[in-house]
């Protein structure tokens, strides 16, 4: 029986190696259940305590502070009923507050593990997970609009370019890889002429490997993470902008489009 672990904390960096100062490859967000692998203690037991885990959501793995999440028996997993809405909210660990961001899910409004209760502070800033409209798509976007680049990042104030779409899609119960690169095999590969809105773009480096993705969201635009959370235009060739002469200078080359809402 695996050992499971809940995040207890509204953002915890998950990180490539067991030390603080190793990379963040990617974060947890509160109430994420996670499969605990390994443990690594160093020499400071109280403050160098490291669990290998891999997120149940999307299989990432990687290492995380274990003073950051507690342990939950199979039988208080269940599947999570809301989602965050508001771009942060709080909830109740124990009646102490965390702050916790969108896309954040939650089991239920209120619920109990083995020794802690938790409950959201105000029911208006979740939701039930919502059916896909393009109106809907945006109001998921808007969310977002302007939140900083952070590389391995996934919340409101520092996320990438697949963590924005990963929890886009998220709203919709829609569960997406965690990286760009892996992204770009779901759903059905289709021509940039037949695109539609909540189409996913892929770009690719010199060496052709996928490195990043944006949501097309109608009359040649698309919204992307890079710098911060924006909208630029798009055509087949891939994402460009303007100069001071109309000429076209494109940022990220076009890979492939998929459809992932069928």
């Amino acid at each position: 029986m695996k050992q499971t672990a809940l995040c207890a904390v509204g953002v915890l960096p998950v990180r490539k190696q067991p030390a603080s100062s190793s990379e963040q490859t990617t974060q947890l967000l509160f109430g994420d259940i996670v499969y605990i692998t390994d443990e690594y203690t160093g020499k400071n037991n109280l403050s160098d305590a490291w669990f290998q885990i891999q997120n149940t959501y999307d299989n990432y793995c990687g290492w995380v502070d274990k003073r950051n999440v507690i342990s939950i028996s199979e039988k208080h997993i269940k599947d999570e009923k809301y989602i965050v809405r508001s771009p942060v909210t709080y909830v109740y660990f124990d009646n102490q507050p965390i702050l916790i961001p969108a896309a954040s899910r939650l089991i239920d409004t209120k619920f109990n593990t083995d020794c802690h209760e938790i409950r959201i502070a105000n029911q208006e800033d979740i939701t039930p997970f919502l059916p896909y409209t393009t109106q809907s798509l945006n109001r998921i976007i808007q969310i977002y609009r302007n939140a900083p680049y952070q590389w391995g990042g996934k919340s409101i104030l520092g996320l990438d370019c697949s963590g924005f779409v990963q929890n886009v899609f998220s709203f919709f119960n829609i569960r997406l890889p965690r990286d760009a690169s892996v992204q770009a095999g779901c759903g059905s590969e289709i021509a940039f002429e037949d695109i539609q809105t909540g189409d996913l773009c892929f770009f690719s480096d010199k060496k052709h490997s996928v490195n990043h993705v944006a949501i097309y969201i109608g009359d040649n635009r698309a919204v992307h993470c890079s710098a911060k959370v924006h909208t630029d235009c798009i055509d087949a060739e891939g994402i460009y902008i303007y100069d001071g002469n109309s000429c076209k200078q494109y940022s990220h080359r076009l890979t492939s489009v998929r459809r992932i809402l069928q």
